[in-house]
């Protein structure tokens, strides 16, 4: 498969390319089926299996095959073809999914959802280079910004949509429904960049006379890389990094463990919770601009750990529904407002030849922090009562807040 153009002419400065709006629907997609996944499959392993532990381990399982695809993806994306890639990444997520439909032992589902870590840490690391090389440098920062809004979109919409088929259909025809549109996904890309091959790539003279230096920094970057053992770490990323992977164990506790708790205690629908999260979520990054403007970041990261606080201890205390979703509202300000501070911070405190490793560290703690995390708690959930997950989740919440500003005390 051809590799695609990346830039346009200044003069059109498009957003909405063929290829740009192709990578954010795949990417919806891909989302839609992922979300509805991490909420069923717990209801489902509890259902069927009868195995708490486990429901945590289809959480887990899934974040640490991505986490350790990560790097391998890191490595071959600058060597073979993008779409390539893309394509392949797609495919195997589509063959986990379709693994879904055979009703093996606990087993077979962990291998199926490993199956769909690797890849979707493929095609979200793929997708991640295709948006810089589809849109114009002008107009990356907003393509990049509707590219999250999708996301959360699809963190939206997929546990609701999964739910409600899976409560009113059976889990067969929901197993179903999303493989048919993992496979859509795949189908897609090569009747998209199989058109892409007839045009060009449009430089201009600072490019041009930009590219020996950029060339030249780029291999005396890779030579670095190569006498290093782990060239995915970047220092000046570990405490953002840090942060995050505390952070990253309270989101865990939710996906794999929220939706039983709900249905335990009767306190409402799991997919609602989701919703109106994912609403908050949306409803903080359209006023963060201006909050950026006022407020200093390590302030920001201070308020926006500091809602997910009292989110976790409203979520063990409910006991009425009202309750339950209000915790759903804090939380979602709260990540969604922590997530991109502490992306932010990464790109600042890293040199510009480091931001690929930099992000990549970023994202491996974010990984390892929903895995082993949420493995982990299943275990918890299994000798303990559920609520003690998230009474630890609390205390890491809490362990965040305490530890973020002397982790990120340079941070203006």
């Amino acid at each position: 498969m051809a590799e695609i153009s990346v830039l346009q002419p200044a003069g059109t400065l498009r957003l909405w390319t063929p290829a740009f709006s192709i990578i954010t629907l795949i990417s919806f997609l891909i989302g839609l089926v992922q979300l509805s996944l991490s909420t069923n499959l717990p209801l489902y392993v509890v259902g069927a299996y009868d195995s708490t532990s486990s429901a945590g381990a289809m959480v887990g399982a899934f974040a640490l095959a991505a986490m350790l695809g990560r790097p391998f993806a890191g490595q071959i994306i600058d060597r073979l073809s993008k779409p390539g890639l893309y394509l392949a990444g797609t495919a195997l997520f589509t063959a986990g999914v379709a693994m879904l439909l055979y009703q093996g032992s606990l087993v077979w589902l962990i291998a199926a959802r490993i199956v769909q870590g690797l890849g979707f840490s493929l095609v979200s690391t793929v997708a991640g280079a295709m948006i810089a090389d589809v849109l114009h440098p002008q107009r990356l920062g907003s393509g990049i910004a509707i590219y999250t809004v999708t996301g959360s979109l699809a963190n939206a919409l997929g546990p609701v949509a999964g739910l409600t088929i899976a409560q009113s259909f059976g889990y067969p025809v929901f197993f179903k429904t999303i493989l048919v549109t993992s496979v859509l996904t795949v189908v897609i890309i090569p009747a998209l960049f199989g058109r892409q091959t007839g045009s060009r790539h449009i430089a201009s003279e600072h490019d041009t006379e930009s590219l020996p230096i950029d060339l030249h920094q780029a291999d005396a970057s890779k030579s670095s890389r190569q006498r290093k053992i782990s060239s995915l770490i970047e220092p000046t990323a570990v405490a953002p990094a840090s942060v995050m992977l505390f952070l990253a164990i309270t989101y865990g506790a939710l996906l794999g463990f929220m939706p039983i708790l709900a249905q335990t205690k009767n306190l409402g629908s799991a997919g609602t919770y989701f919703a109106i999260q994912s609403g908050a979520v949306l409803a903080v990054r359209l006023v963060m601009p201006a909050l950026v403007s006022r407020l200093s970041t390590l302030r920001l990261v201070r308020l926006a750990i500091g809602l997910l606080i009292p989110a976790l201890a409203i979520l063990i205390a409910s006991c009425h529904p009202i309750l339950f979703y209000s915790s759903a509202v804090l939380y979602g300000a709260g990540f969604g407002l922590a997530f991109p501070l502490m992306n932010t911070v990464v790109f600042k405190r890293c040199p510009p030849q480091a931001r690929g490793r930099a992000n990549a560290t970023f994202y491996l703690a974010l990984d390892l922090g929903i895995g082993a995390g949420t493995i982990l708690l299943g275990y918890m959930a299994k000798w303990l009562q559920l609520e003690a997950v998230f009474v630890t989740a609390l205390v890491v919440a809490i362990l965040a807040f305490l530890v973020a500003p002397r982790l990120l005390k340079t941070v203006r």
